[in-house]
C-alpha cells in the first residue's frame, strides 16, 4: 500500500553566494538559479531539504552551512517517497479559489493538506491557497486539532486497555469540577445535547466532546497524553498537554503538524504499525556512493486487531447517515476519518481539520488563518468537501482496507450495546476481539 517511489535527481553547481542563505535554505534564491535541476521549487522542496540538512548535521556531525555547502556541491541524488501525480492534484486544486469558497471576492481562509502512504513516506504537501505561499502551512506550522484527536488520545488507548469495546456504553453528560467556592460541569457538546448513556461508536461519530471527557477521565490525561507520544511520534507534545482540555478536546498547547498528523492515523490503516513521516529515504553522492540513508523510525502502535476495530469505528464516522464526516464518503472506495474544530482565545471557531484516510493514502486538510480569526462569519467550503475533491483525483489501486481476520463480526443492539437479540428493536454490525466481548442485550 506504499505510494509511488519517484527519485528526485538534483545535479547542481555551487553558487558563489550560498553562504549567505546557509542559516536558511529557504531563502537560497540565487542557489536555485544556478542549480540544473529537475526539482521543482516547491513546499515539498522546502520541507525535504530542511530533513536532509538536520538529518546529514546529526549523521556528520557538522555545521549546518557544511550540510548546506554538501547538499549545493554538485551531482548528488536525493531519493524520496514524492508523488507527482498526488502533488499534481493538490497544485490544481488549490491554484482554484472555488474549490474553497464561493464568495471568493471577500475574504476566506488559508488552507494546507499532507498525503503521506502507509509506510510514512509524505507523497505531497501544500502549504497555502490562494496565491499564499508566504511560508510553509503544511510542514512548519502546528495547527490545533480540535476533535480529530478524540481517537489517538482516547479511544485507541481505552480500547488497547480493554476498558471499551465497540459498542461500551459511555455516559455522554460532563464531568463535574470543583472549584474554590463552587462545582462547574465541563465540557460542553457542539450541539449543548447531552444523550445520557449511549455507545462508543455513536458517540465517536457525532463527535461527543462529554464522552471523550469521560474517557480521558478514566484514562487519566496523563496517561493519555503519554500514549500520544509514545505511540504516535507527536514532536510537538509538552508536559502541559497532560490536561482534560488538550486531551478530549484537541486544545494542544503547540498544536501538530499536518503530516505528524496522517502518520498518526495511518495506524488505523496499516495493521497498527507508525512509521515516522518523511521526506527522503536516501542520499547518494555524485559516484553513487550513499551518504545519508533514512532509517525512518517504526514499531507497533496497536495489535492489529485493536487498530482494525479503530478502522471501522472511524469506518461509521464517515458511512453512517448520522457521522459528523459523512461528507467526505466516497463511492465504491472506503474512507476512514475524522473532523475537528479548533478555537480561539474568544473560544470562536477558528480552524478546521479533516483527516481521512483510504485504502492507499492518508490526507490530512486544514483550514483556517494565520492569526486564528474566526471562520464562523465567512463562507468556506467544509475540509470534508475539500478532501474528497482531492482524494477523488488520486490514481487509487485499492477500494477496501485489509480486515484484521481475528476480529469477530457480531451485531449490536444499539441501544445497549450488548450483542442484539430478536428482540432488539435495531441493531449494527460490531468489530470485536474474543478477549473484549459485550455480553447478550437483555433489554
Amino acid at each position: 500500500m506504499a505510494g509511488t517511489d519517484d527519485e528526485w535527481e538534483q545535479f547542481c553547481t555551487i553558487a558563489e553566494n550560498h553562504e549567505k542563505y546557509a542559516d536558511n535554505p529557504r531563502d537560497l534564491p540565487n542557489v536555485r538559479a544556478n542549480l540544473v535541476s529537475h526539482i521543482p521549487d516547491s513546499d515539498y522542496f522546502d520541507a525535504m531539504i530542511e530533513n536532509v540538512i538536520t538529518d546529514y548535521c546529526i549523521a556528520k556531525e557538522c555545521s549546518r552551512q557544511e550540510a548546506v555547502e554538501f547538499i549545493y556541491s554538485g551531482g548528488i541524488t536525493i531519493k524520496t517517497p514524492y508523488n507527482s501525480d498526488i502533488q499534481a492534484v493538490l497544485d490544481r486544486v488549490y491554484a482554484d479559489d472555488l474549490n474553497f469558497t464561493y464568495d471568493s471576492e471577500h475574504n476566506f481562509p488559508q488552507s494546507a493538506c499532507a498525503v503521506l502512504d502507509y509506510s510514512g513516506g509524505v507523497a505531497a504537501i501544500i502549504g497555502g491557497n490562494n496565491d499564499n505561499h508566504s511560508y510553509n502551512r503544511s510542514y512548519r506550522v502546528p495547527h490545533k486539532l480540535g476533535s480529530s484527536i478524540k481517537p489517538l488520545s482516547a479511544y485507541a488507548p481505552a480500547l488497547e486497555r480493554k476498558m471499551i469495546n465497540f459498542s461500551s456504553l459511555i455516559p455522554d453528560e460532563p464531568l463535574i469540577f470543583e472549584d474554590v467556592d463552587s462545582s462547574y460541569e465541563w465540557p460542553k457538546n457542539y450541539d449543548g445535547i447531552y444523550d445520557g448513556n449511549i455507545t462508543i461508536t455513536k458517540a465517536l461519530r457525532k463527535s461527543k466532546n462529554a464522552a471523550a471527557a469521560q474517557l480521558v477521565d478514566r484514562l487519566t490525561p496523563m496517561y493519555c497524553c503519554d500514549f500520544l507520544q509514545d505511540n504516535f511520534g507527536f514532536t510537538t507534545i509538552t508536559n502541559n498537554d497532560a490536561s482534560y482540555a488538550a486531551m478530549a478536546l484537541g486544545a494542544l498547547e503547540n498544536g501538530v503538524y499536518l503530516h505528524e498528523l496522517a502518520a498518526a492515523y495511518a495506524v488505523f490503516g496499516n495493521g497498527g504499525y507508525y512509521f515516522e513521516p518523511h521526506f527522503y529515504t536516501e542520499v547518494l553522492d555524485s559516484s553513487g556512493n550513499t551518504v545519508l540513508k533514512n532509517d525512518v523510525e517504526m514499531h507497533q502502535a496497536m495489535e492489529s486487531d485493536d487498530a482494525w476495530i479503530m478502522n471501522r469505528l472511524l469506518y461509521y464516522n464517515v458511512n453512517t447517515a448520522d457521522g459528523i464526516a459523512n461528507a467526505a464518503a466516497m463511492e465504491n472506495i472506503e474512507v476512514i476519518g475524522k473532523t475537528g474544530t479548533a478555537a480561539n482565545d474568544l473560544n470562536l471557531d477558528s480552524g478546521r481539520i479533516f483527516v481521512g484516510a483510504v485504502p492507499d493514502y492518508v490526507t490530512a486538510v486544514w483550514m483556517g488563518f494565520d492569526d486564528e480569526s474566526s471562520m464562523e462569519d465567512i463562507q468556506y467550503i467544509p475540509p470534508t468537501e475539500l478532501w474528497k475533491n482531492i482524494v477523488g483525483q488520486f490514481p487509487l489501486e485499492h477500494d477496501k482496507f485489509t480486515p484484521d481476520d481475528s476480529v469477530i463480526e457480531y451485531e449490536f443492539c444499539t441501544s445497549s450495546g450488548g450483542l442484539a437479540t430478536d428482540r432488539c428493536y435495531e441493531s449494527e454490525i460490531g468489530y470485536y476481539t474474543s478477549d473484549n466481548m459485550p455480553t447478550e442485550c437483555h433489554e
